[in-house]
């Protein structure tokens, strides 16, 4: 629970909508793009994560033993860098 709880803090710092699982993968989500915009100009936060449209999508399968840290690192990337742009 507490584990859920920092997510969800980081993720609320980091402007996403959600945080979830989908096709095996942990997928950082932005709140809908406005009307008439095609995607986000995400900057590339680590090696594991790749942007797409409105999100970030990172394989857990290939750090499954440290999910949870890939996850917290990444949201607090995701903090730093979406920031800056």
């Amino acid at each position: 629970m507490l584990f859920q709880i920092r997510v969800r803090l980081r993720a609320e710092k980091a402007g996403l909508a959600s945080v979830t699982i989908e096709s095996d993968q942990l997928v950082l989500r932005f709140p809908a793009l406005p009307e008439g915009t095609s995607s986000r100009n995400l900057p590339k936060i680590n090696s594991d994560a790749r942007p797409g449209r409105n999100a970030y999508w990172l394989p857990f399968a290939s750090r499954p033993e440290n999910w949870r840290e890939l996850l917290m690192e990444s949201l607090t990337l995701v903090s730093e860098k979406c920031q800056q742009s």
